[in-house]
Parts: structure tokens; sequence; C-alpha cells
């Protein structure tokens, strides 16, 4: 979807297509609950990135700062 027809979207529209998108990102792993709380987390006017990392050493890469 482009980001003009998703900003258009009602509050309710627009946190139920991030659920399907982060749903589908995590490959079902999270329950409803915790899908729930990232969900109203989120400022959904704000346009993100969304990178999920389940290996541990691929983790550690990402979050070491580069010299």
């Amino acid at each position: 979807m482009k980001n003009t027809k998703f900003m258009k979207l009602a509050e309710a529209e627009k946190r139920a297509r991030l659920l399907m998108v982060i749903n589908k990102k995590v490959n079902g792993r999270l329950g409803k609950n915790e899908l729930e709380k990232i969900i109203n987390m989120i400022d959904v006017d704000v346009q993100y990135s969304i990178l999920v990392i389940s290996d541990a050493k691929e983790m550690a890469s990402e979050i070491t700062l580069a010299d």
C-alpha cells in the first residue's frame, strides 16, 4: 500500500494493517497480546522500517557500533 493511501485511513484501520504486517514479519511467533502491546505503543502517523532479527549473532552484529 502506498504511504499516501495508508495516511488517509482511520487510526483503527492503520493499527489493523500494522498488526498484520508485524505478524507476517515475525512469522506468527508473537501472541495476540504481545502484538497489541506493540501496536498500541506505535504512533501510526509516523513511517517505520521494521527489521525482525531472530538470530543472536545477527542481533549482536546489528547493535554493535562500527569504529
